[in-house]
């Protein structure tokens, strides 16, 4: 799996399949799909995915279809759990979470989301760490 700000793209072998267009086992390359998270809430544009297909991650452009099957999210820890250090097209979610789709707007225009809901420069601007939350 490949993340770009509120892209993924992953690939991987079938291991059980009913779809005879995907058949278990060794392939002469894996199945892979794309998926891009626009966000939350009702304002949000709908999140995306493409049809899975044989090939590598990147190899060609792939038709994007709107998702009918829920709520995508796409996310990543960031470095040292420092929200500043999400990077463009995400927003932090809390305990250093990096959440595609931007935050619907939370924070004006170059400024960043901290973990605690307020916004910083991202120029300059610093957060306190993300408290670490078990689950």
């Amino acid at each position: 799996m490949s993340v770009a700000g509120n892209t993924a793209s992953i690939a991987g072998t079938v291991t059980k399949s009913t779809n005879p267009d995907f058949p278990a086992g060794e392939q002469p390359y894996p199945v892979v799909f794309n998926v891009v998270d626009n966000g939350e809430g009702a304002a949000a544009p709908p999140d995306l995915l493409t049809p899975p297909r044989y090939g590598k991650c990147g190899d060609f452009p792939m038709a994007y279809t709107d998702s009918d099957r829920g709520n995508i999210q796409v996310r990543f820890v960031a470095p040292d759990k420092d929200c500043t250090k999400c990077p463009e097209g995400t927003h932090c979610a809390g305990n250093g979470e990096c959440v595609g789709g931007g935050g619907g707007g939370k924070c004006p225009k170059d400024y960043k989301e901290c973990c605690d809901g307020s916004c910083v420069p991202i120029e300059g601007g610093v957060c306190e760490v993300c408290p670490i939350i078990e689950k």
